[in-house]
């Protein structure tokens, strides 16, 4: 829990087909896997008569039952992975002449690729939230299944570079260059999951491509919905799908 662990290659092919000329090829992969970042209870008192999210039927004597918050705490009750897996690989390709006259001429050709797919816990417990959580006209959702929320995304990078570096015994030293880049963020955007293993879910997909070619790596950000976000007409939808309308989600014990 909250940890993680990751595997890389990396390797690298130099070849030197003439005494001035020098060419590396550099292959890489990296896949992470991270069980971050679940909520670990330190403290909390009193529980007795505490409340998730102001919520009678969501009382903390019950959703915390089994654990002892403190500094040692390691115990949680979640029923829904917490965490992201990721993959990055690329390739680069160096290529140096060193000219006649001394001075000399770089290339720099790269490809890279991103893949990440997050997941958390939103409720924080293992018990099915939605059946309680209110509707905006104060209904209770009534959807048998917990709270998730995660998001992918997909980025790629393609950046050139040629460099020139005037001679080192010249008056006047100075290095020239281009530069350029494109980089495409594809994000996914589900509009709502109620559980982990819940089928009537309706979800809209979304994807759109963002491309710069500015030479600046833009963040890489997933596309989160979350369900305060959803428009809150659920008057002809059925219970899986009134689980988007829930405006007011936001997970917090509350005491009376």
């Amino acid at each position: 829990m909250n940890g993680a662990q990751s595997k890389t290659v990396m390797a690298k092919l130099s070849w030197h087909p003439l005494g001035s000329l020098d060419i590396d090829l550099s292959p890489r992969w990296n896949k992470t896997s991270t069980n971050c970042c679940v909520l670990v209870l330190t403290s909390f008192n009193p529980i007795q008569g505490a409340l998730l999210s102001n919520i009678a039927q969501l009382p903390a004597g019950t959703l915390l039952a089994g654990i002892t918050p403190g500094p040692d705490n390691r115990d949680v009750r979640n029923d829904a992975f917490t965490g992201q897996d990721s993959t990055d690989k690329g390739v680069g390709l160096r290529v140096n002449w060193a000219m006649p006259s001394g001075a000399s001429l770089t290339s720099i050709t790269s490809a890279s690729r991103y893949d990440a797919n997050d997941n958390r816990d939103q409720d924080f417990v293992d018990v099915h939230t939605l059946l309680y959580y209110p509707l905006a006209n104060g209904r209770a959702a009534g959807v048998d299944a917990g709270y998730i929320q995660y998001g992918t995304f997909k980025v790629t990078s393609q950046p050139q570079e040629l460099r020139y570096v005037s001679p080192d015994a010249s008056a006047l030293r100075y290095v020239a260059g281009l530069w350029y880049g494109k980089n495409t963020i594809r994000p996914r955007g589900i509009s709502c999951r109620i559980g982990a293993r819940s089928s009537g879910c309706a979800t809209t997909t979304r994807r759109r491509a963002i491309t710069s070619r500015s030479g600046r790596r833009r963040p890489a950000t997933s596309r989160r919905r979350d369900h305060s976000r959803a428009p809150a007409t659920a008057r002809t939808r059925s219970p899986a799908r009134r689980a988007c309308s829930i405006r007011s989600l936001a997970t917090s014990w509350s005491t009376r």
